[in-house]
């Protein structure tokens, strides 16, 4: 089995200016619904004590790799409808396919968090 078909191929949407968290959930909803689309993952920052966000980029995961190019057209289409300025599109893989060495630290101090807990 090769990495492609091990993974489904992601799409990114990298717009030219922040999106704010009002439009990015307008569009997060639209490219939903756009059929051979499995998940859509936001990347930004968040504001201290607010529900607000600004997103920098969105990665949409697609059902195959077959349908990728049919999808890029759907997100197209969407986000120029959506965005009064430009953004790019690139095909490929932008998030993790196994836990990376900060993963294993991370719940390694955690369980010991956890084992500290329990004898207290």
């Amino acid at each position: 089995m090769s990495f492609e078909e091990k993974f489904e191929p992601e799409i990114e949407i990298f717009p030219d200016r922040l999106l704010s968290s009002e439009t990015a959930e307008k569009l997060i909803a639209r490219l939903r619904r756009i059929k051979n689309v499995v998940g859509v993952f936001v990347h930004g920052m968040s504001y201290y004590n607010s529900d607000e966000f600004a997103v920098s980029r969105i990665i949409v995961r697609v059902a195959k790799q077959e349908y990728v190019d049919e999808v890029a057209e759907r997100i197209k289409e969407v986000c120029r409808s959506m965005l009064p300025f430009s953004f790019k599109l690139r095909v490929g893989r932008f998030t993790k396919t196994r836990p990376t060495v900060s993963d294993y630290l991370r719940a390694d101090a955690l369980r010991k968090i956890l084992e500290e807990e329990r004898e207290e």
